[in-house]
């Protein structure tokens, strides 16, 4: 593990159930407290040409995947042990990188089901590079049966007090939502040190007092990220909706 790095455990566990259903979550690898990564994670219709996709958006191009030289937007997988983008791989340069594609014109049974496989990502403003271990099953046959996206490890770029898990996150809500006027509540029984509002692309738009209690959204209408941490360090995040 190279130095100043530590590893992180079941970082993102998504699964959907129904057609043309789609979530999105985010995590950050430099540990600066900003999102880095995206991930859009959606269940299309098979029949009607409507594909399963995994797809990582690098958020202000801060980094980029290892990818296959003539898929610029495909990324690779590897296996333990093996060396991280070399010969015939190249890093991506754009933004949008395609983790898993099942269905449609452009990716018939295209990496359907992956167990525990590496990609490999690299911070551009310093060039260090890291790993994600990752698994997924996004076809079996049936449109009704659940599709499923893990990331189980991934290798941070900053020491963590021993091996951290995600699964220590917490547990807040955030009521009315949706709320019609912008106007919310985070309810949570510990003392919260800060609460944060990202826009859909993981930019930070907004902090609040951590003794505010009833909060007001900005007067644009649509969905927003509201993140909590509370005096342990422990983080908890959730989408709100202004109608």
């Amino acid at each position: 593990m190279p130095p100043g790095t530590s590893i992180i455990y079941n970082v993102v566990d998504l699964s959907i159930d129904e057609v043309n259903e789609d979530t999105i979550t985010y995590f950050d690898i430099d540990g600066d407290g900003s999102h880095d990564i995206k991930i859009w994670f959606l269940k299309g219709d098979l029949q009607v040409d409507g594909a399963h996709t995994v797809t990582f958006f690098a958020i202000d191009n801060s980094f980029s995947f290892c990818v296959n030289g003539g898929k610029p937007q495909k990324t690779i997988f590897y296996d333990f042990g093996d060396p991280l983008c070399t010969t015939n791989h190249e890093w991506g340069v754009d933004s949008i990188y395609e983790i898993g594609c099942v269905g449609g014109w452009f990716c018939p049974f295209d990496t359907s089901t992956v167990h525990d496989k590496y990609l490999a990502y690299r911070k551009n403003a310093t060039g260090e590079i890291g790993w994600i271990k990752i698994a997924m099953r996004l076809y079996s046959g049936w449109d009704q049966d659940t599709i499923t996206f893990k990331i189980d490890e991934l290798l941070v770029l900053y020491l963590g007090s021993g091996t951290n898990s995600l699964k220590d996150k917490i547990d807040f809500d955030v009521v009315p939502n949706p709320t019609p006027d912008g106007i919310f509540e985070v309810i949570y029984p510990e003392k919260i040190s800060s609460i944060e509002l990202f826009n859909p692309a993981g930019q930070l738009i907004k902090s609040y007092l951590p003794n505010d209690t009833v909060l007001i959204l900005p007067e644009d209408k649509g969905l927003y990220i509201v993140r909590v941490k509370n005096e342990k360090g422990m983080i908890g995040i959730q989408k709100i909706v202004r109608l």
